[in-house]
């Protein structure tokens, strides 16, 4: 997970759980996980822009994300880590067997700054 804000490993364990069961939700049910934001600690539910990138066999399988913070980051979690693996033009929706054996990453972005 990369951000120059520190988060716990709880933390960190927390949100690639929550991309993990979003992917998993979307297979067994054919939408996202609907995220509960208040069961996480305020700094998770602050908003934030991320990334999901998914690895298979140390081979890119997904990549998507967003710039701009417009939710919660464990709402942005859930949400990038399906367009990843449900929705990156570039490969075939992910399969329950490929899920097995992903790897997933998150990369958490400063809120953007603008210059004068």
């Amino acid at each position: 997970m990369e951000s120059t804000q520190q988060y716990s490993k709880a933390d960190e364990t927390r949100l690639l759980q929550l991309a993990r069961q979003s992917i998993l939700h979307h297979l067994e049910k054919g939408t996202p996980l609907a995220v509960q934001t208040a069961l996480y600690p305020k700094q998770l539910q602050s908003k934030r822009a991320c990334f999901v990138t998914l690895m298979l066999d140390q081979q890119l399988r997904g990549c998507v994300g967003t710039l701009e913070a417009n939710q919660p980051l464990v709402e942005a979690v859930a949400t990038q880590a399906c367009n990843a693996a449900f929705h990156d033009v570039r490969f075939a929706p992910l399969t329950v067997a490929e899920l097995r054996h992903t790897w997933l990453q998150l990369s958490i972005l400063d809120t953007l700054q603008t210059s004068p």
